[in-house]
C-alpha cells in the first residue's frame, strides 16, 4: 500500500499459486497421472477518502481457478478414463485435459458512506471470463454433482447496492433497517456445446443467459429489539434462475418472493448462566417454489427439468445457553 495523498490510498498485490492433482493407488484400471496448475494473480486499486466516514474506490484484478479433480477423471467409475485428448491408458500417459483452468479480468467501481446510525454501498463491475467452468445443464446423478464445461468467452456484469440504518425509538427500544440488492447480466459471448461429430451436433448459446444466474437478488430486512426481546421479518426475491443454457422458460425457475419472520428472547438462567430462546417461521406464506434442478432425461428419453422444490411454511425453534 502507498498512500500518495492524506486522501488517495493506492494498493497493490500479486499472488502466485500451484496446485498439483496426483492420481495413485487406482486398483481397478492401474490409472496413475499428474495435473499441475500454475496461476499468477494480480490486483490493483485506487481509495479516495475526501472525509473520513465516504470513499470511493476502483479496482482491477485478475485471476485463476483450476478444475475440480472430478471434472478431469470421474474417479468412482469403474472403466473412466482420464479426459484428455491425448490418453493411453497402457502406458499412463495423458496429455492437453479437455477441461480447461478459467480466467477472469474483474473491474470494479464503488463508493460507501458510514455513520453510526446509517450506511450506503454501491458497486457496479465487470468481470470477463475465459474458459469459465459452466454448469452445461446435466447433473452425474450417481453422485449428486453438476457437469461443468468451458465457455469460450463470457460477461458478468453489473450492480450491487447496500444499505441501513438504526433508530432509537426509545430509552431502550431500537429499530434497524437494512437491505441489498444485485442486479446483473450474465451472458455468453461465444460458447457451444457439441453433442457429436455431425454438423448438426453443434449448438451455439452465444448471447444467451448463463445457467444457475438469477438477473436479480435482493433482500430486505427489518428488525425490533426491547430490552432482551428481538423481532424480526426478511424478504427475500429472487429472479427466474435457467437450469440450462437454452434461457428457454420451461427450462427454468420462475422468480419468487419469499418472507420470513423470527423472534428471540434472551436472559439471565440459574448461576449466571445467559439463555436465548427463538423461533423463525420460514416461509410464512406457505409458498411453493423451487430451489434448483438439473435437466435430464425422463422415461420416453425426452430430454426434460427435474426441479428440487423448497420446504413450504416451516419453524425451527432454538435454544441456546452460555456459561459464563
Amino acid at each position: 500500500e502507498y498512500r500518495v495523498t492524506p486522501a488517495l490510498l493506492a494498493m497493490a498485490d500479486l499472488s502466485l499459486r500451484h496446485t498439483n492433482y496426483a492420481m495413485r493407488g487406482d486398483h481397478f484400471d492401474g490409472i496413475r497421472f499428474d495435473q499441475s496448475y500454475d496461476f499468477v494473480n494480480p490486483r490493483l486499486g485506487l481509495t479516495w477518502s475526501p472525509r473520513p466516514d465516504a470513499d470511493v474506490f476502483a479496482s482491477w484484478s485478475h485471476a485463476g481457478r483450476e478444475p475440480a479433480f472430478r471434472d478431469l477423471f470421474d474417479a468412482e467409475g469403474v472403466g473412466s478414463v482420464p479426459l484428455y485428448r491425448t490418453a493411453d491408458v497402457v502406458n499412463n500417459i495423458y496429455r492437453d485435459p479437455l477441461i480447461k483452468p478459467e480466467t477472469v479480468d474483474d473491474f470494479e467501481l464503488g463508493t460507501g458512506c458510514e455513520h453510526a446510525a446509517w450506511g450506503a454501498k454501491a458497486d457496479v463491475f465487470r468481470m470477463n471470463f475465459r474458459d469459465e467452468l459452466v454448469y452445461a445443464g446435466q447433473l452425474n446423478t450417481d453422485l449428486g454433482y453438476p457437469i461443468l464445461g468451458n465457455a469460450a468467452k463470457s460477461v458478468h456484469q453489473g450492480l450491487e447496492l447496500e444499505a441501513r440504518a438504526e433508530y432509537r425509538v426509545a430509552h431502550a427500544a431500537r429499530l434497524a433497517i437494512e437491505g441489498n440488492a444485485s442486479f446483473s447480466d450474465n451472458h455468453f459471448v461465444k460458447y457451444s456445446e457439441y453433442y457429436g461429430t455431425a454438423a448438426g451436433d453443434t449448438v451455439s448459446y452465444d448471447g444467451n443467459a448463463i445457467s444457475s444466474f438469477p438477473a436479480v437478488l435482493g433482500n430486505l430486512s427489518a428488525r425490533a429489539a426491547w430490552r432482551g426481546m428481538t423481532l424480526g421479518a426478511t424478504v427475500s426475491h429472487a429472479g427466474r434462475i435457467y437450469l440450462d443454457n437454452t434461457e428457454q422458460r420451461a427450462a427454468s425457475i420462475a422468480a419468487r418472493t419469499i418472507l420470513d419472520l423470527n423472534a428471540e428472547l434472551a436472559g439471565r438462567a440459574i448461576a449466571g448462566t445467559e439463555a436465548r430462546f427463538g423461533v423463525r417461521v420460514g416461509n410464512v406464506l406457505d409458498k411453493s417454489f423451487e430451489t434448483g434442478g438439473y435437466m435430464d432425461y425422463d422415461a420416453a428419453g425426452a430430454l426434460v427439468p427435474f426441479r428440487t422444490p423448497a420446504a413450504r411454511r416451516n419453524i425451527t425453534v432454538q435454544l441456546r445457553l452460555a456459561f459464563r
